[in-house]
């Protein structure tokens, strides 16, 4: 959370904040935890700029607020099919990507890469950060970072 808003010129909470706020939640809502086995509590923070500007400046007023809801599990097999995406790309301009257009989203630019996508399972498919092929892959749909590159033979590798 620190980076992006230190990337989006806003205040983060301090470490201890975060963390506070997160046992904070999790006591508030334990009547919704799953059992051991049947699901789990996702907890989503957010930082949001609250105040009304019209304007080319940063916003001058922030929330910081966790929701969380009871889940079940995203993925039934324990083993994950993957996809390296390596033709269309989440956030580069063109080539399905969504940097060109103004969006708050997280997940929703691939599910329009899903629909080419039919012969591999919906809920995964690794993007190319840039289109250079670089070392950084990030998992769509769960928390997974993976660091790959190319060979002096021009083998794909994964660490």
């Amino acid at each position: 959370m620190r980076i992006g808003a230190d990337r989006l010129c806003m205040p983060s909470p301090s470490i201890d904040q975060f963390i506070n706020a997160i046992k904070q939640i999790v006591v508030a809502n334990k009547r919704w935890v799953p059992p051991p086995g049947k699901g789990s509590l996702y907890i989503r923070p957010l930082l949001i700029g609250t105040r009304a500007l019209l304007g080319v400046a940063p916003a001058p007023d922030f929330t910081f607020l966790i929701y969380c809801s009871p889940v079940n599990f995203y993925h039934k097999d324990p083993v994950l099919n993957w996809k390296v995406e390596d033709k269309l790309y989440r956030a580069i301009p063109g080539n399905g990507g969504t940097g060109e257009i103004k969006s708050v989203t997280n997940y929703a630019p691939k599910y329009g890469l899903q629909l080419f996508e039919h012969e591999y399972p919906p809920f995964i498919i690794n993007h190319e950060k840039t289109k250079t092929h670089e070392i950084l892959r990030q998992n769509s749909t769960a928390v997974v970072i993976t660091a790959a590159k190319y060979d002096s033979r021009g083998q794909f590798c994964v660490s």
